[in-house]
Parts: structure tokens; sequence; C-alpha cells
């Protein structure tokens, strides 16, 4: 059986590197990790993984939540948000969202392993 693939966009350098060495020790293939979202869709069609971490707030003109509703258009692949940003209206946006969940940071290491498992069984 392969490894899951997962695709990170997060703009901080430690946290995306810190993602992609819990992925790996949990047994996940990391695709890359992007501090931009302005190619998300380009960059899916290359990669198709099998779930996406998001932050919301990422460098480039498109932020997380705008690179998700793009990426909508062609896929239903989950998408996990790690986001500092947890007010009322962003967190409503991603609730509409199909197959997406959210985590608000600083967020424990468990409770993404758990994330990650919960959204491909909704697949």
């Amino acid at each position: 059986m392969s490894k899951v693939k997962v695709m990170i966009f997060e703009d901080q350098l430690i946290a995306a590197m810190a993602l992609e060495a819990m992925l790996s020790y949990n047994g996940y293939e990391s695709t890359g990790a992007y501090d931009t979202a302005d190619d998300a869709v380009e960059l899916f069609k290359k990669y198709q993984p099998d779930i996406i971490l998001m932050d919301i707030m990422l460098s480039g003109e498109v932020t997380g939540l705008q690179a998700a509703e793009k990426l909508r258009e062609i896929t239903n692949v989950p998408i996990l948000f790690l986001t500092a940003l947890n007010d009322r209206s962003t967190i409503d946006k991603i609730k509409t969202l199909k197959n997406a969940d959210i985590y608000v940071k600083p967020y424990q290491e468990d409770i993404v392993k758990k994330g990650i498992p919960a959204l491909l069984e909704q697949v």
C-alpha cells in the first residue's frame, strides 16, 4: 500500500518543516511545502496529493481560503486548515467547503495526527 501524499501550504518555514517531519514520522509522504498558494491548482494537478494542509494567510496574492475555493472547482481532496485565524467569518466559510476542517494554531501534534485520518475517511 502506498503512503498517503500530503501537500502543505504554510508560509512559516519552521512550521512547514515541523509539519513535514511529523508527517514523515507518522508514515505520510510530503509532496512539498509551499509558502504561497498562487499556483495551488497547478501544484495539485502535478502532485495529486491525497490531502492538503493549508494555512489561510500565506505569502503571495492568493489566500489559503481562496486557493481552497479554486481547488473545489476541480477536486474534493480533503483540506485541513491550520491557521491562527479563528474568527466566526473564517470558520463559517471553511464549514461551507466539502471535506474540510480547521485546527487553530498553536495546535497539538495529536490533533493533526487525528485530523488527517478523519478527513481521509470522509472521502
